[in-house]
């Protein structure tokens, strides 16, 4: 069996979502490789390492990402917005294969055997790769429960509301958007359902919360509570996906650098109402009627149909 490095980061500062779909990916190759994931030893990602190690996968700490070559491995994965131009380059010839999974083509040049973009926009960015290198642009990272749903009939009347942030949460934005919302919410008597996630710096806070139309949730079946509900709000990252696949209609707002670009996409498709800031969120619903809902839900049938990850299998072999 060979050997598989998955070199990831995730934690305070830019999430988990790195780390999710890797792990989600690692789940369908883990019967023909070897896997071992690294990543790097620093404090702001020990949420990131506890999820891999809560996982069941071997977990290698490195002090910087150069230090990945003195570990004996046939294929490296990377899935990382901080690698520089150099990197791949310079690990080329420790490894058979370099697979990269990217979001945003920052790189001047990506010298990899598979470069994998999971976005709707993949095929619009100017990608510098070698003439051999294999581009998979059309494979989604959905968990095997989400294909078990069917998409949700929109409602004239909005009864649920979800609000999830992924699994971090560094500025208490969650409890914000709550207080921003709450008026909203008491008005029409509809339930708020939030998601509080495992890394959560302000967990205690949200927690004490006490409100009739509140309900807090911790490790759920994600596609289970997501199909009762009429619209979700969250991060323009991996959670939107989750959302269109099940044709919810979708507050979404950027968290970090590299989320404006499927914010703006979403918007410009009519996939998601793009929220530039916390405020807009309690805009958007005074404003949703089930029209405009409609709508969105329509454009997100339209939306571009992916494969299942497990067919990607055969093409990192």
């Amino acid at each position: 069996m060979k050997k598989l490095l998955i070199y990831t980061n995730g934690g305070l500062s830019i999430g988990l979502g790195h780390i999710m779909r890797t792990l989600l990916l690692a789940s369908k190759l883990k019967e023909i490789f070897n896997i071992v994931f690294v990543s790097l030893n620093k404090n702001n990602f020990i949420s990131g390492h506890r999820l891999i190690k809560d996982s069941c996968f071997e977990l290698v700490l490195i002090d910087k990402s150069e230090d990945i070559i003195d570990i004996n491995s046939n294929y490296l994965l990377c899935d990382d917005c901080m690698i520089n131009d150099d990197f791949f380059t310079y690990s080329k010839k420790y490894f058979e294969k370099i697979i990269c999974i990217d979001d945003e083509c920052v790189l001047k040049y990506y010298d990899v055997d598979i470069l994998i973009n999971p976005n709707p926009y993949a095929k619009e960015l100017q990608y510098n790769t070698n003439i051999a290198t294999k581009l998979l642009f059309d494979y989604q990272f959905l968990r095997d429960e989400f294909y078990k749903k069917i998409p949700i009939k929109i409602r004239p009347e909005i009864k649920n509301i979800l609000l999830t942030l992924g699994g971090s949460d560094d500025k208490n934005l969650t409890y914000k958007i709550i207080s921003i919302i709450l008026p909203f919410i008491e008005k029409n008597n509809i339930t708020l359902n939030v998601v509080i996630g495992g890394a959560f710096k302000f967990k205690d806070e949200l927690i004490k919360i006490r409100h009739k139309n509140i309900v807090f949730f911790q490790n759920p079946v994600m596609s289970d509570l997501m199909v009762k509900n009429d619209i979700g709000i969250c991060a323009c990252g991996q959670t939107v996906y989750e959302f269109l696949f099940l044709k919810i209609p979708i507050i979404g707002i950027v968290l970090s650098e590299d989320q404006k670009r499927l914010a703006q996409y979403g918007s410009d498709k009519n996939i998601l109402y793009y929220a530039k800031n916390i405020k807009d969120i309690a805009i958007f619903l005074e404003k949703s009627n089930y029209n405009n809902r409609l709508n969105m839900q329509y454009s997100m049938k339209l939306y571009k149909k992916y494969e299942k990850l497990e067919k990607i299998i055969d093409e990192l072999l």
